[in-house]
C-alpha cells in the first residue's frame, strides 16, 4: 500500500480519482509544517488552493 490510491472516476473510462491512503493521510501534519516553513523562509511561496 502506497501513499496515494487511484480509482476510476464515475463512468468516465479515462478519468481517474486520486486519494490519500491511510499512510498518506498520516503525512498530512508533516506537510502542513513544511508548508508553514516555506511560507516563512521562501519568498513568494503560496499555499495551494486546496489547502487554504
Amino acid at each position: 500500500m502506497g501513499l496515494v490510491e487511484k480509482q476510476p472516476y464515475s463512468n468516465h473510462s479515462r478519468r481517474m480519482n486520486y486519494q490519500l491512503t491511510e499512510k498518506g493521510e498520516s503525512l498530512r501534519p508533516v506537510m502542513k509544517v513544511m508548508i508553514a516553513w516555506g511560507l516563512k523562509h521562501i519568498p513568494d511561496t503560496r499555499v495551494p488552493a486546496s489547502q487554504e
